[in-house]
């Protein structure tokens, strides 16, 4: 899921200007979707 997340999403569709606030909020989403599996998984 995380390969395919990162796949979808990838810095070369977006400007550099905010690239660096969108990837972000991807790793913040991206671990927290992360975290939500886990717990899941328990």
């Amino acid at each position: 899921m995380l390969a395919s997340a990162r796949g979808v999403v990838s810095p070369e569709q977006y400007p550099s200007s905010d690239s660096n606030d969108r990837l972000a909020v991807l790793s913040i989403m991206i671990r927290i979707v992360s975290l939500d599996s886990l717990f899941l998984a328990h």
